[in-house]
């Protein structure tokens, strides 16, 4: 059971953490980039229809995401304050969240493990969410919790995002972000809210704080 638990949370903690990695670079300021926006990012089953839905925030060297949890009930919130140097997992329904250190170094050296990216052939190019990108075939090799998984892939990339607009996988699968709305980003989505617990890991975030953990009380002010 537990096993079960522990390989759904790195499937989900993956899918999360590369799609942020993506936009890891937008608090570096391109000239012609748009490094505040909110969008979806949608993922379509090979026959076209919607499988998923996430929100996703950026304002800058701040990133949010909102996902249906990996346990099919609910969302889930992940934060990330490269500002602060600290990721934050949220369980809304709980009210429970988890705190880990987010250093540039660490952010550097773990795309640096977990994936390897081989350059591809350009396909030419082709809008996407009415911005133009440049269509290419890659080929990438992705470690998450120990397994290893090398994988084609097809992605569209603009010159005004630091994230493909869109990736189709070789089983069909597609990634896309959608509704882009350029703008800056209300502050409030990126503190923690009044009332959370913090716990110890991705278990207790999901299951029944440990009984008498009450330590990890938020503070009412983040600054």
């Amino acid at each position: 059971m537990k096993s079960s638990i522990f390989l759904r949370c790195g499937v989900w903690i993956g899918i999360c953490v590369l799609s942020v990695i993506l936009i890891g670079s937008a608090g570096i300021c391109n000239a012609g980039k748009i490094t505040n926006f909110s969008a979806e990012q949608v993922v379509l089953n090979p026959d076209g229809t919607q499988k998923s839905l996430q929100k996703m925030y950026v304002s800058s060297d701040k990133v949010r995401t909102d996902a249906p949890s990996f346990t099919g009930e609910g969302t889930m919130t992940m934060i990330l304050r490269k500002d602060r140097g600290v990721m934050w997992m949220l369980n809304p329904e709980k009210k429970t969240y988890t705190e880990n250190p987010l250093r540039e170094e660490d952010w550097q050296r773990t795309m640096r493990r977990n994936i390897t990216v081989k350059k591809g052939k350009n396909l030419g190019t082709e809008k996407v969410s009415g911005y133009r990108c440049k269509k290419k075939e890659m080929e990438t090799t992705v470690k998450v919790m120990g397994i290893e998984r090398t994988s084609k892939s097809t992605v569209w990339t603009s010159s005004s995002f630091d994230m493909p607009l869109r990736t189709q996988g070789e089983d069909g699968y597609m990634m896309e972000v959608r509704n882009i709305k350029p703008g800056r980003q209300s502050g409030r989505l990126f503190e923690l809210p009044k009332g959370y617990t913090r716990v110890e890991n991705m278990l207790e975030l999901v299951g029944e704080p440990k009984e008498g953990h009450q330590s990890g009380m938020m503070r009412t002010n983040v600054p």
